[in-house]
């Protein structure tokens, strides 16, 4: 399943132009729409508590995780 839009990851990261390069690499044509948010004041039990929210919201929504949530993300399978 990757409907075009559909949201493959949630997460954080300290270096998101490096995560941004390798989730386009995981796309058979490189491209993809990304976006985010920054907390420089939230402390990392509270990102930690986001990102499970945002999952646990987007489960319940589709029934499934995210596509590459819980998967070796080099091989790019379910």
């Amino acid at each position: 399943m990757s409907p075009e839009g559909m949201v493959v990851y949630l997460g954080e990261s300290a270096d998101l132009r490096q995560r941004l390069k390798s989730h386009a690499k995981n796309n058979s044509d490189g491209t993809f729409l990304a976006s985010w948010h920054e907390f420089p004041a939230a402390a990392k039990h509270q990102l930690h508590e986001l990102e499970t929210d945002l999952i646990g919201a987007f489960y319940l929504e589709y029934q499934l995780p995210p596509m590459l949530q819980y998967t070796d993300k080099s091989r790019n399978t379910r």
